[in-house]
């Protein structure tokens, strides 16, 4: 399936030839170090093109969902990450790794 990419300011939508409103995504995708912040903290860097606030709000676990105009409670993100998230992300990530395996694809992590 060939697919055409087209980016407007953090926006990225996928068009697939076969049907053109199949697949479609927003957001940023980014690989960051996380750097040491003081004793025992690790800083991560916010990508410049995200409207931040003066504070973010997070929730994590395994993963970290974050708010980072801070308009969403701690409390909410961490219900939505504990009963929406985390018990659909895990089986999510190994049926890919499984369909991966099966084709031989040694890329990358999941675009």
């Amino acid at each position: 399936m060939k697919t055409r990419r087209e980016h407007i300011d953090i926006y990225c939508i996928e068009l697939s030839e076969e049907s053109p409103l199949e697949v479609l995504k927003m957001g940023i995708k980014a690989k960051r170090r996380n750097l040491k912040h003081g004793k025992y903290s690790r800083a991560l860097i916010l990508p410049a093109a995200m409207e931040k606030g003066a504070e973010s709000t997070l929730a994590a676990n395994r993963v970290m969902l974050v708010d980072p105009r801070g308009l969403i409670a701690e409390k909410d993100l961490l219900e939505f990450l504990e009963v929406f998230l985390e018990p659909h992300f895990w089986p999510w990530l190994e049926q890919k790794q499984r369909e991966k395996q099966g084709t031989g694809d040694s890329g990358g992590p999941p675009a």
